[in-house]
């Protein structure tokens, strides 16, 4: 259909356009307001509020539709007008978010806390969660619904980043002057350290269904 329909082609640019710039105004919001000068109703959260943000609960498939809309766009289209400046800068950025997320290292920059009654609205233990053991799995404050997660490592967030990844990898593969602006190599990492810690620590044994894929892990 977006082979020969002009404008559903520009509407979906269009769409993939305005990702790329709520990605880059904070990759950690799941929501903003379309006037990037606007202050939220929850300007009062704990977290590194930015006008433009209407709440920032850190949910890891933020950061997937957008490779997976710009992935499917290309793959009907074989319109490569849309990896512009602006969307390998927000690419980047991706990876730098999941990355900082696996928590190697230290706990990263991101945490959330809310003053409110409802458990599912806020993250404990100074907004950082419940400990994990560093896995190579990628850390989810919240789940899609928007409710906190209680063991962080969020399992099918954490398959939907490797399908994402694995096509971010095969958008640069394809479009060469994308190879010396996106560094392969982390991606490569973050597919390897995803993948075997899924695989290692995510299937468990049902003592009906047998093995299953948990909801969500802590590593230990």
């Amino acid at each position: 259909l977006c082979l020969i329909d002009e404008n559903l082609k520009e509407l979906i640019k269009g769409v993939i356009t305005r990702q790329v710039k709520c990605i880059l105004l904070d990759p950690y919001a799941n929501a903003f307001y379309k006037d990037f000068t606007k202050i939220s109703e929850w300007k009062d959260d704990l977290t590194t509020m930015k006008p433009g943000i209407h709440e920032r609960k850190w949910e890891i498939d933020s950061l997937c539709y957008p490779i997976r809309l710009s992935y499917g766009y290309w793959k009907e289209t074989r319109d490569s007008s849309i990896f512009d400046h602006e969307w390998v800068k927000a690419m980047n950025l991706v990876i730098k978010t999941f990355k900082e997320q696996q928590r190697f290292d230290d706990k990263g920059p991101y945490k959330f806390q809310r003053t409110t009654a409802w458990a599912t609205d806020g993250v404990p233990l100074g907004g950082y969660g419940y400990p994990t053991k560093k896995i190579g799995l990628i850390h989810s404050m919240f789940r899609p619904s928007d409710d906190a997660t209680v063991f962080p490592f969020l399992i099918p967030s954490n398959l939907f980043a490797l399908n994402s990844l694995q096509q971010l990898k095969e958008i640069i593969e394809k479009n060469n002057q994308l190879k010396s602006l996106i560094n392969l190599k982390e991606i490569d990492k973050l597919i390897l350290d995803i993948e075997n810690a899924l695989l290692k620590y995510s299937i468990i044994h049902h003592e009906i269904f047998g093995k299953i894929f948990a909801f969500e892990i802590n590593g230990f």
